[in-house]
């Protein structure tokens, strides 16, 4: 039975694989769809209605930023694609492991 080697060439593959999808999906069409499109609705609807410029401000910070008691848009989207990334990555390490060691 093979041995397992945490710092064999394809298992380093595997992290830098998991830590440039991770950076693309935060960079990606991700952003647009689950963060700048809200934004711009925001400001399209401010600026429609005629909303003093700084409760516009006010409302893209409480969309991005929170409002002290619950995370703002920023903060859930980075979390998810963490969390996407570390299950990406954990199920890719697991398969690649159990076929090495032959399971």
């Amino acid at each position: 039975m093979p041995e397992f080697n945490p710092n064999d060439p394809l298992f380093r593959e595997i992290i830098n694989f998991s830590k440039q999808s991770a950076v693309n999906n935060l960079l990606e069409s991700g952003v647009e769809a689950n963060f700048m499109q809200e934004m711009l609705d925001i400001l399209k609807v401010g600026i429609s209605t005629g909303a003093e410029y700084n409760d516009l401000l006010d409302e893209l910070q409480v969309y991005t930023q929170g409002d002290g008691t619950s995370p703002g848009a920023l903060e859930r989207y980075i979390g998810q694609v963490a969390s996407d990334a570390i299950t990406q990555f954990t199920a890719t390490y697991t398969h690649t492991v159990t076929q090495e060691l032959g399971f």
